[in-house]
């Protein structure tokens, strides 16, 4: 498994605005487990979220 992490990361005031950042991952603890993820979506209710997220608390 890759020990690098790519992280999207948006700007909260300008939606429009984004990068994607590389990082290490850390080592795992105790008892804790990994995860990989090979697809994600951007749907209509994640830019709801992104742009009312802050005002719903």
């Amino acid at each position: 498994m890759t020990t690098l992490n790519l992280t999207l990361q948006v700007n909260r005031a300008r939606h429009s605005e984004s990068r994607l950042v590389e990082q290490e991952l850390p080592a795992l603890g105790a008892a804790q487990v990994r995860f990989r993820v090979e697809r994600f979506a951007v749907t209509a209710n994640t830019v709801t979220y992104a742009t009312t997220g802050d005002l719903l608390g």
